[in-house]
């Protein structure tokens, strides 16, 4: 979680087992009519360690609880990625994984090649992925 504005604390500040409080505390500090810019990741991965960011937040999180729990309005929330992005993001570590040069091409290939295959076929079918994203971004303003 990253702030702008009129207050900047560390970027990347984790949430760990709190991220109410964490807010709180985020809200309190900036000044009226200042920004907070929440960006989060909405699945794990090693480059969060040694914290653990849950596994992700949910809308409600965005739209209700952050505003109830700290009195910010929101003004922005944007969804980043998309479920078959994501699921396919994670097997593409695979690729990176792969000792062999050879191995690793086909295999990008192959991703590459699925997840078009797949979108096509969403959409010629008419279907909707499942709601879900790879992270979120969200502006709140606190009130004069």
């Amino acid at each position: 979680m990253g702030c702008g504005a009129t207050h900047q604390p560390r970027p990347h500040s984790p949430m760990h087992s709190h991220p109410n409080a964490r807010l709180t505390k985020h809200g309190r500090l900036l000044k009226p009519g200042g920004h907070l810019a929440i960006t989060c990741p909405n699945l794990c991965s090693e480059h969060q360690t040694p914290y653990f960011f849950y596994s992700g937040f949910s809308r409600y999180f965005f739209i209700n609880l952050i505003p109830e729990n700290t009195g910010l309005k929101l003004a922005t929330l944007r969804q980043q990625g998309d479920f078959i992005s994501a699921h396919f993001g994670e097997l593409s570590q695979l690729v990176a994984a792969s000792e062999s040069k050879v191995a690793s091409a086909l295999f990008k290939a192959t991703l590459v090649t699925t997840q078009r295959l797949i979108r096509i076929i969403a959409l010629a079918s008419h279907t909707q992925s499942p709601s879900s994203c790879s992270g979120w971004f969200a502006i709140y303003t606190k009130p004069e």
